[in-house]
């Protein structure tokens, strides 16, 4: 099995050191669970455009990944996010977790921005988004036609 996208994405961060120190292990896929801490990162897929030559897989997909950074400022968003775009910027090249690799063509910022989340109700406070959306191209496995 394959890396996604999103482990690259992980990987990157948890390997960034300004980043590290900013959230430690709060870098997740999906929405954080309730209760945990600020600041913190979440990722999700927002589409997968599966490339094709004539009548088959190219084994290339351009994955699109939301990464939401979340903190207790304005500033602190942004500073988060500034220090993850550093790491995930421009990266192009091999990254392994454990036996699997991925093959990333380009990791590219596509969209920056920032907002407030109003909160739920009178015992919870809001909180700062920073977001950015990344273009992901990644090499795929090839289905195999029978």
């Amino acid at each position: 099995m394959a890396l996604f996208a999103e482990d690259v994405i992980i990987s990157r961060l948890n390997d960034a050191a300004y980043v590290k120190a900013i959230v430690s292990n709060r870098i997740m896929p999906g929405a954080a669970p309730q209760g945990t801490r600020i600041p913190h990162i979440t990722l999700n897929r927002v589409s997968t455009e599966h490339h094709r030559h004539l009548l088959a897989a190219a084994g290339l997909a351009q994955v699109r990944v939301q990464v939401d950074y979340w903190a207790d400022s304005y500033l602190g968003a942004l500073e988060l996010a500034d220090a993850a775009r550093d790491a995930l910027d421009g990266y192009h090249g091999t990254t392994t977790i454990g036996a699997q690799t991925a093959s990333v063509k380009q990791c590219k910022l596509d969209v920056d921005q920032t907002d407030f989340v109003e909160a739920n109700d009178s015992a919870d406070v809001g909180v700062f988004r920073a977001t950015h959306e990344y273009i992901v191209g990644i090499v795929e496995s090839v289905p195999a036609l029978t």
